[in-house]
């Protein structure tokens, strides 16, 4: 047992110390701390082996090793009297003291190697003044685990992401508001030190874009003829920049109409028609800026809702007639003895509204009135034995007698 000394390619083994173990040399490599074995204590000796004295003379002292800068020595200590853990020791004598209180946990002891000055490159990133908060990105040189980000001279939770880069965390008082800071990087306990300062700059927020401000929508003078709505939309707001807005009625993710004007800064009032063919229902009104101009910032777009009531009679959507039950559309046939029309209602009739169809012919022809259940979908045909005459042919459907839509065909023979 005991050390021995070898060259540094593992030859030329000489008996060193043969009642030591766990030797480590001191930074200046003139001395040693070693384990006596047969005292199971901690000494220091010269390189040579010769010379030195005991750290502990009391307790068993094991794992021993120097500071990076050669001002202490750390061990572990194990004995019954409840001084068991981590100590330090000057290694020229003197007072030990404690470092932890662990009794098994606190073993084998390392200290952190000394580290380099840190150096600030660049603090690559953005701050933005009135922010909840912000990472601040620090490169450089020089950073370790330990390395903490100071703000004015004051520690941030640093994250070590490489030794040329660290992250900390800002407050939202930190960039409350614009100006600059100091940031500097601060390494300890052994070696490192304090980085020279960099500047960080917060500047003030950009402005907000401007916005379309919506106050009002409407909807006026509505009436419906034969499923067709009439009537204007009424919008009023303001604009923080004059512009061309759209404005547009959404149906879902569809759009059913929109309308392009020209508005000046400030408050306006506009009215834009229906289209006839909207069909009943809730719409988003929705104003927007189709395209910024150059060198502007786009309007911020607004919302409102209307809703389109249906009328008493209901709303037809598709009307057709065809040679076949439910379609396809024809607008002219040949030589048919029977035809189909069918109407799909968006919005039904009253229950109090009695449905009917009746077809019209060339020649005066009409038929009587027919009744029809109140369902979206009704359909009715006409039939003669020989064929239908040529000319135009039409189907009314009525609710409660309002005419609701008409399907026609021309006939040819």
């Amino acid at each position: 047992g005991g050390l021995s000394i070898v060259g540094a390619t593992g030859t030329g083994r000489t008996a060193f110390l043969s009642d030591a173990d766990q030797a480590d040399f001191s930074p200046d490599g003139t001395r040693l701390v070693v384990r006596r074995t047969d005292l199971d204590r901690a000494f220091v000796v010269s390189a040579d082996g010769s010379g030195g004295f005991v750290l502990d003379p009391f307790t068993p002292s094991t794992r021993a090793g120097w500071s990076p800068d050669g001002a202490r020595i750390l061990y572990h200590r194990t004995n019954s009297g409840g001084n068991n853990g981590l100590w330090t020791f000057p290694p020229g004598g003197g007072t030990p003291t404690r470092e932890s209180s662990g009794v098994q946990l606190d073993f084998a002891p390392d200290w952190q190697p000394i580290g380099a000055l840190p150096v600030i490159t660049s603090l690559p990133g953005t701050l933005t003044a009135g922010a909840p908060g912000a990472t601040l990105t620090v490169d450089g040189r020089g950073f370790a685990f330990r390395s903490v980000v100071r703000w004015n001279g004051a520690g941030r939770p640093t994250t070590f992401v490489s030794p040329t880069r660290v992250t900390a965390q800002l407050s939202a008082a930190d960039v409350a508001a614009p100006g600059s800071a100091q940031v500097t990087v601060f390494t300890s306990p052994s070696g490192g030190g304090l980085s020279a300062p960099a500047t960080a700059t917060i500047p003030a927020p950009p402005p907000p874009p401007p916005r379309i401000l919506l106050g009002a929508s409407t909807l006026q003078k509505v009436a419906w003829r034969q499923s067709r709505v009439a009537g204007t939309l009424r919008v009023t707001g303001s604009l923080e920049r004059a512009g061309r807005v759209e404005v547009a009625l959404l149906r879902g993710p569809r759009v059913a109409q929109k309308r392009l004007l020209t508005l000046p800064a400030g408050a306006f009032t506009r009215t834009v028609p229906l289209a006839g063919g909207l069909a009943p229902g809730r719409y988003v009104v929705r104003l927007r800026e189709p395209a910024t101009p150059a060198g502007q910032a786009g309007l911020v777009a607004a919302q409102g809702a209307v809703t389109l009531k249906a009328p008493p009679e209901g709303v037809v959507g598709t009307r057709f007639v065809s040679a076949l039950l439910n379609g396809p559309p024809a607008r002219t046939l040949r030589g048919a003895s029977r035809i189909y029309a069918t109407f799909r209602f968006v919005a039904l009739p009253k229950p109090s509204e009695r449905l009917t169809t009746r077809w019209f012919g060339p020649g005066g022809i009409r038929t009587a009135a027919s009744g029809k259940p109140r369902r979206r979908l009704v359909t009715s045909f006409v039939a003669l034995r020989g064929g239908l005459p040529a000319g135009t042919w039409r189907c009314e459907v009525r609710a409660g007698g309002t005419l609701v839509a008409v399907a026609s065909v021309r006939l040819r023979a």
